[in-house]
C-alpha cells in the first residue's frame, strides 16, 4: 500500500553530455598522452646521456689512476735509486778513510750516521702513530 504522503521516486535518467564536451575531453587525453610520450622520450634520452658520461667519466678515472700508479712507480724508483747512491757515496767515504788509516773519522761517521738513522726512524714511526690514530677516529 502506498500512502498518500509519500512522492513517487524520482528516476535519475543519466544526463548526457553534449558532444563537444565528449570531443574536448577526448582531444584533452590524447594531448595528454602525447605529452607524456614526450616526457618518456626524454627521460629516456636523459638516461642515455647520463649513462654515456658516466661511461666516459669510469674511462677517465681509469686513465687517470693508471697515469697515478705510473708516477708512483717512476717515484719509488728514483726514490730506491737515491738510497742506494747515498749508502755507495757513505761506504765509499768510510772506506776512503779506513784506507788512508783515518779510524776514528770512520767511526765519527758512523756514530753521525747512527744518530740520523734513529732519530729518522723515530720520527717515521711517531708520524706512523699518529695517523693511526686520526684514521681510527675519522672511521669511528
Amino acid at each position: 500500500m502506498k500512502s498518500k504522503g509519500t512522492p513517487a521516486p524520482v528516476q535519475n535518467r543519466p544526463q548526457q553530455l553534449p558532444p563537444e564536451l565528449i570531443k574536448d575531453l577526448v582531444a584533452n587525453q590524447t594531448r595528454d598522452l602525447e605529452l607524456r610520450a614526450q616526457e618518456l622520450d626524454l627521460q629516456r634520452q636523459q638516461d642515455n646521456h647520463s649513462f654515456a658520461f658516466s661511461q666516459n667519466a669510469l674511462k677517465a678515472q681509469l686513465e687517470d689512476r693508471n697515469e697515478q700508479r705510473k708516477y708512483e712507480k717512476s717515484l719509488l724508483k728514483i726514490r730506491v735509486f737515491l738510497v742506494i747512491a747515498l749508502f755507495l757515496i757513505i761506504a765509499s767515504v768510510i772506506l776512503f778513510c779506513l784506507w788512508k788509516d783515518k779510524d776514528t773519522v770512520a767511526m765519527e761517521i758512523i756514530k753521525a750516521l747512527v744518530y740520523i738513522c734513529s732519530g729518522g726512524l723515530g720520527g717515521y714511526g711517531i708520524r706512523a702513530m699518529e695517523s693511526r690514530k686520526t684514521k681510527t677516529e675519522k672511521d669511528s
